[in-house]
Parts: C-alpha cells; structure tokens; sequence
C-alpha cells in the first residue's frame, strides 16, 4: 500500500513527478483517510484502518447503484446544488488524489501540486494507473459483490470526444466501455482481500434515551458541532424480505 518503486526514481523513470508529497513517499503507507496535517500511524494499523475502509465503500455502503456510482448528473442540472458523489469517487478515488499531490500552498495557490488538484492531475502519471484502480474495483463490484450497471438511455448513449492515435477526434459513448473484454484487458480477481475486513461497531451497553432525541425536520441543516440525536421513522418491512434498508444523511 506504497506508491510503487517504479513511480519513484527521478533519475531512470520516465513516471516520477517531483510534485508529489514528500511526507507521503516511500516507505509511507497510503492513508484512505487521510486529511491535511494528520500524522500517520503504525504501517500494520494503517493497512487494517485501510482494508475496512475498503470493506466499507465497496460493501458496507454500495448496496445499490446510486450508493456506488452516486446520483444522476444530467444536461441542465444546476451544479452548485449537486450533492450525490458515489463511495468510490468520495473515498478511496478522491483521497488518494489528495494524499498523493503535494499539499496546496495558500500564499502560492499557481504553485504545482499536480495529483493534488483537478486542473492538475493529469501531469503526474501515476493518474492512469489510479483511475486504472478504480475501474478495476469497479469490475469486482460487479462480478463479485453482486452489483449492477445503469440501464438508463440517458447514461449508456452519454459521450466523450477523444483523439485516436492518428490525432482525429473520436466519440466514444459510455455503453461501449463497459465490457473491458472487449477493451482488450482483464482484472486479476481479488475481491477475497476484502473478506473479514469490515469495522466492528463498539457498544456502549447504554440504551439512548428517546426523550432527547427530536424529529430531523426540526434538527437539519445543521453543523456538527456537537453530538445529535433524531428519530427516524422506518419503512415498513418488505413481504419478501429482500428489499434493502438505507439511512440517508443529507443537509450536513
């Protein structure tokens, strides 16, 4: 869980990028939850705290396909009032980027910090193999773990203008990615990694006391500065007892 050896010599590889973290280059393990300032902990933990994560975005909270991919994005959309990211672009996609990119300089804010930023990213090459990553737990989630792609017209025809190897424009629609057979390569199958990495919830052996807790109407938006307490109304259980039960946060 370290940048590989071959990103790492600016002297013979052509994939080194002096903009990277320099706290965060090997021998330091990946943080999936990394944040500015945090300081790492011991390399076995941190791959434990990492494998959970992993169990957690992949499994824990991507029983659907708004859970994996997030929420629809369509022409006319306002982006400002957008708020539906899927758990693999939150976290490890976005995190890794951050981890990975030199930390923003606020008194230079022109000063490269490549994977750090989106008008930056593409420069380092690592970006490929990340995004590569990406797609590949993408494949588990879907041979392995039980999930599904999107049938909506809308998303399948969605395209992308690229240039081919002759440098002519090329569109590509989303429908004719999604069999990476036929794209010409294959994952190595290694869901097993995830098996018996999930967190384990602490009890506290105290009941919470309904009395203090309120409707969330009354309690959202808010800010999380101090522990909050609501009652949610559960849906009613479905007759055959395969529908599936998702608390939904929102207004944060």
């Amino acid at each position: 869980m370290q940048i590989p050896s071959i990103y790492n010599s600016g002297l013979t590889s052509l994939l080194y990028d002096c903009f990277r973290n320099p706290d965060h280059l090997p021998p330091t393990v990946i943080n999936l939850d990394w944040s500015y300032g945090e300081k790492p902990v011991d390399k076995k933990i941190q791959i434990e705290y990492n494998l959970a994560i992993m169990h957690t975005q992949m499994i824990t909270q991507s029983k659907t396909q708004i859970d994996f991919f997030g929420k629809p994005y369509r022409a006319g959309d306002d982006i400002h009032k957008l708020d539906g990211a899927g758990q693999i672009q939150l976290n490890p996609l976005n995190n890794v980027h951050s981890w990975t990119g030199t930390a923003v300089d606020q008194s230079n804010p022109n000063y490269p910090i490549d994977m750090g930023a989106l008008y930056s990213t593409a420069r380092d090459p690592i970006l490929y193999a990340h995004h590569a990553n990406v797609d590949r737990m993408w494949t588990i989630w879907l041979n392995n773990l039980g999930g599904s792609n999107f049938t909506d017209p809308d998303w399948l025809n969605a395209y992308f203008i690229f240039y081919n190897e002759e440098a002519n424009p090329v569109r590509v629609r989303v429908k004719d990615c999604l069999d990476v057979t036929k794209l010409g390569y294959q994952y190595e199958d290694c869901a097993h990694s995830l098996a018996g990495c999930e967190c384990q919830a602490k009890t506290s052996g105290k009941g919470k006391n309904l009395a203090f807790c309120t409707d969330p109407a009354q309690v959202f938006p808010t800010t999380l500065d101090k522990p909050i307490s609501v009652i949610v109304k559960r849906p009613k259980k479905s007759g055959t007892g395969l529908s599936k039960e998702i608390l939904v946060i929102e207004g944060i």
